[in-house]
């Protein structure tokens, strides 16, 4: 479920970028979305077991959100929990 969710995201952020706009405030609800989940309970141990195209999927995501590592999260539990896509 989760990567449907995520190929969602990425289909939205992408037409965002195709259809530039001056109030795009669904790239916010997407990155809220995101934050979000890294609160769910054992959020982090699902990232772990990601497929590598799974995992790639969700740095796309991130990417399109202008984030290309961990290092550009900058809530600390965020990055903590979805630091396993970068692996």
């Amino acid at each position: 479920m989760l990567v449907s969710i995520l190929d969602v995201f990425l289909k939205v952020l992408q037409y965002i970028s195709a259809n530039p706009n001056d109030d795009n405030p669904e790239k916010a609800k997407v990155h809220e979305y995101l934050t979000v989940l890294a609160s769910v309970p054992r959020f982090n141990t699902l990232i772990l077991f990601l497929s590598k195209p799974e995992k790639e999927l969700s740095k796309e995501v991130w990417a399109q959100l202008g984030i290309n590592d961990a290092a550009g999260v900058e809530d600390s539990k965020v990055r903590g929990v979805w630091r396993g896509i970068w692996g």
